[in-house]
């Protein structure tokens, strides 16, 4: 222990050093430029009485410098004897003491600096540990209560969708100061605000809340588990839910997972789900990557998952299928029979829920040719591919969303026929898996 903290004293040294390196380097200018005008000074008054010590301006300037280091060598000129000329000698010793008393300082500055840092990232690191606290899983009791009801074994755990900035506030004793510097420091977390899942005709109020990621990529999230199908998010990093929806749709289901959460610019924000040639968004190119060595193998399935913000007192179709460009031209499916099944099925599930969607096209989210379906078939991969966007009311609000999320993977997986089986020691794992 007593080591550990020798070694940190130098390294708050070391610290201190570089916050003091700008300043101490502008101190030394100042210093050098000062003393060159002070021996151009006493060039001029000495060489007149002492014509042959002080015989060019060079003598000057050499006495003026190594003054400050009391002339080891004698390399040095004679003193000054004029009145003027001792008086900058009497400058130039009172800034000998400056020349080392302010880097001096500038250091104890900078190591007190570097203390102050390394106590407050510790300090955030406590808050750290208690928003992830706050996200630890729990039971996921209407999904449980389903199984139980079909005579399925094991228990589900599912970590909140996110917390209000007010809960933290009371739970944990943490200012909004310190919850913001939290989710700026540490990426797993960020913040949102429920009111963007909202219309305007619903007149929304802001409501701060902090999300958990999962990261473990450049761009977010990939996790391979050697399905067939691989459910893909594009834009969670502008919309709230579909994060966590997506990451829990595809671990009920067995599925692959692939997320982008993470913004390298957040003033030019674009989603993934339509891509531009852009070689310098290494975000953009790893994401590509990932999921083009997720989508190989005949009769691959991707599903990417979006938010829509609908007026869920307007009833309405809520839920919309993407796969082709207006009228459908260019269709992104290879196995449309399957395909047709799939939306049948999956809104039969939501009747279940008094929800009454259509499982027909949408007109009113078409394709464009940047899309990401496309980009893959360009580079050869002819997967099925298909948009699958949701009410966020439903993914973030509605009360039966685990249960929406659990059927949904439930409904692929019996209707693609994906061959994924939940034995019991791989179900047992994958709630080790959840609740860590």
């Amino acid at each position: 222990m007593q080591t550990k903290k020798a070694f940190k004293g130098f390294y708050f040294f070391y610290k201190g050093l570089q916050y003091a390196n700008a300043q101490m380097w502008v101190s030394l200018q100042v210093l050098v430029v000062l003393t060159g005008v002070l021996a151009v000074v006493l060039y001029f008054v000495e060489h007149t009485a002492q014509p042959d010590v002080y015989t060019n301006l060079w003598d000057s300037v050499v006495w003026s410098f190594m003054a400050y280091l009391g002339n080891p060598g004698k390399f040095a000129c004679g003193d000054p004897i004029t009145f003027a000329g001792r008086i900058i000698w009497i400058i130039i010793s009172l800034l000998k003491i400056a020349l080392f008393a302010v880097p001096a300082g500038l250091i104890a500055n900078g190591f007190r600096h570097a203390m102050a840092e390394d106590e407050h990232k510790a300090k955030l690191n406590k808050f750290r540990m208690r928003l992830q606290k706050s996200f630890s899983p729990s039971l996921a009791r209407r999904v449980n209560d389903y199984r139980r009801e079909k005579g399925l074994e094991g228990k589900f755990y599912m970590a909140p969708l996110c917390e209000p900035i007010a809960e933290l506030q009371v739970k944990y004793h943490l200012d909004t100061k310190d919850i913001l510097e939290a989710c700026e420091m540490f990426p797993e977390f960020c913040l949102a605000n429920m009111a963007s899942i909202q219309t305007e005709a619903e007149n929304p109020v802001d409501r701060l809340v902090v999300l958990n990621r999962c990261l473990n990529t450049s761009y977010g999230c990939c996790i391979d588990r050697g399905s067939h199908v691989t459910i893909v998010v594009t834009s969670a990093h502008v919309e709230l839910a579909t994060e966590w929806f997506g990451y829990y749709l595809a671990q009920f289901g067995g599925f692959n997972f692939i997320c982008r959460s993470l913004e390298s610019n957040a003033e030019n924000s674009s989603s993934f789900y339509n891509m531009k040639d852009n070689t310098d968004d290494k975000q953009q190119q790893d994401f590509y990557r990932d999921l083009k060595q997720l989508s190989q193998g005949e009769g691959h399935w991707n599903i990417y998952l979006l938010q829509q913000v609908t007026n869920i007192n307007k009833g309405g179709n809520h839920i919309h299928f993407v796969s082709s460009m207006r009228e459908g031209k260019e269709p992104t499916i290879v196995d449309s029979q399957k395909y047709q099944a799939l939306k049948e099925a999956i809104v039969e599930m939501f009747a279940d829920y008094d929800f009454k969607f259509s499982s027909e096209e949408s007109d009113r989210f078409p394709l464009v040719k940047t899309n990401i379906a496309y980009r893959l078939r360009q580079d050869g991969v002819q997967c099925n591919s298909f948009t699958f966007r949701i009410g966020a009311h439903i993914m973030a609000k509605h009360t039966f969303r685990s249960l929406i999320a659990y059927r949904i993977a439930e409904t692929i997986n019996q209707t693609l026929e994906t061959g994924t089986t939940m034995l019991k020691e791989d179900y047992q794992d994958l709630c080790e898996r959840t609740r860590n």
